[in-house]
């Protein structure tokens, strides 16, 4: 499984893949004034201090085990599946994810994941989410601009290469799901004058995974998310902001 290999090293990945501290400032804001029960969708270290009480819920035993920071009397992390086994963290007030949209299939998934929150949440709960949104990726997520710095002699970041192909070409072709086999292929063409980072991405667990990531566009993702019924906050998406805001109508 891939997030079971994932947990092993997941110490080497950083931003923008992972949240840094001014995303955590922002997670904190979002959720003044309803942190009372935090549910974390993943189990993001960073984020494992939120809310006066935070319950995480997590697909992966591995995850739990390796990545989570541990339980305490404020916190835990629990076993369970977003799409319909919330009632660990029933009467939730706010719901945070960081980057935890994008493991999901769009659109149906999205849809089972927002039914599940407004099940299992309390009433005008909020969620916010840290997404990758292609146009918000930096450096910009082309691949004749990634190929040029490449051939410039730029030391890669593999997986970071990987993650910058991903957006390419959901960005070219406008379909949020991406097979991340599909990432690393193209990926791996791009590195092929750098064997060293060719290997160690040929190495990584996404090599042999038959999973996708989903990617949608802002406008793709409010419609989406309003249709479910949740009121969604527009002012940071037209400012190029990766963070989602919305509360449950």
């Amino acid at each position: 499984m891939l997030w079971d290999e994932l947990a092993q090293d997941w110490g080497r990945y950083a931003a923008p893949i992972c949240p840094d501290s001014a995303d955590l400032a922002h997670f904190r804001a979002g959720i003044s004034g309803a942190d009372d029960h935090v549910l974390l969708l993943g189990v993001t270290p960073l984020l494992a201090g939120l809310g006066r009480k935070l319950t995480s819920v997590d697909t992966c035993r591995s995850m739990i085990d390796l990545v989570w920071p541990g339980d305490n009397e404020t916190r835990r992390a629990v076993q369970g599946n977003w799409l319909f086994d919330l009632a660990h963290a029933a009467g939730f007030t706010a719901a945070i994810t960081d980057g935890g949209l994008s493991v999901l299939r769009w659109p149906d998934q999205y849809v089972m994941l927002f039914a599940s929150l407004r099940a299992a949440g309390a009433p005008q709960c909020r969620l916010i989410a840290r997404c990758h949104f292609s146009a918000n990726v930096q450096p910009t997520p082309d691949l004749a601009v990634l190929r040029a710095e490449l051939r410039s002699g730029l030391r890669p970041d593999p997986d970071l290469v990987r993650f910058r192909v991903a957006h390419a070409l959901v960005a070219a072709s406008g379909e949020p799901n991406i097979a991340v086999r599909e990432t690393v292929r193209v990926a791996a063409e791009l590195l092929h004058d750098q064997p060293e980072a060719r290997a160690s991405l040929l190495a990584r667990p996404h090599a042999h995974c038959d999973e996708s990531y989903s990617f949608p566009n802002p406008v793709q993702l409010i419609e989406l998310i309003e249709d479910c019924g949740f009121w969604v906050d527009h002012a940071g998406l037209r400012s190029h902001d990766p963070f989602v805001h919305c509360t449950v109508q």
